[in-house]
């Protein structure tokens, strides 16, 4: 079976194993002895054409006014990021923005907080791709590993994509900056990175 969000949520559920708890910034699942909390890392704001970039005037004009988005606007999706609670490992899928990518993102540490966890108790921080929105978070506001006692990692893939510097050459201009805050971010995490 492929487990996705959509059938752990509908699994955890059937099994009466759900235990809800709302904060301003987290909800928790309960599986056996494994711990599920989504937490927000705040929102993105984005040209509303960035959502249905690629797709020809008319079928974006359709889609935008299906989803109630008006093209000459904005979006604001939210970050959402997860933590898992499992024995004595607290893994963080992902760091977020931090603070130098939008001011609406970068809410990590608040969400920790919340929910009484200090970032210097995560153990493994899982990252999923190097976008901005993703692993910028790694570091704080002076440039200190924010998630200090954590090891870090990422794809192989992922890793040589973002630190490859012919990835640069071909990145447009309105872009670049986030090849140079991936590859300065990885290079920072480097001696707590695995690439798997």
């Amino acid at each position: 079976m492929k487990i996705t969000r959509r059938t752990l949520m509908t699994s955890a559920a059937a099994a009466g194993a759900v235990t809800a708890t709302r904060l301003w910034a987290s909800s928790t699942v309960t599986m056996g002895k494994m711990e599920i909390t989504s937490l927000s890392d705040g929102h993105l704001v984005l040209p509303a054409t960035f959502t249905f970039g690629g797709l020809p005037e008319d079928r974006a004009r359709e889609a935008a006014s299906m989803a109630g988005v008006d093209l000459n606007g904005t979006v604001e999706p939210p970050c959402n990021l997860t933590l898992c609670r499992h024995g004595d490992h607290l893994v963080l899928f992902d760091a977020g923005s931090g603070t130098q990518f939008m001011p609406s993102a970068g809410k990590i540490t608040e969400a920790l907080a919340a929910i009484g966890v200090d970032p210097g108790d995560i153990t493994h921080v899982v990252l999923t791709h190097a976008h901005p929105d993703h692993l910028w978070g790694v570091l704080d506001d002076f440039d200190d590993l924010l998630f200090a006692n954590a090891q870090h990692m990422i794809g192989a893939a992922e890793h040589a994509y973002w630190t490859d510097p012919a990835t640069l050459d071909a990145t447009p201009e309105a872009q670049k900056s986030f090849v140079v805050g991936a590859e300065r971010r990885l290079s920072a995490i480097a001696d707590t990175l695995e690439t798997f």
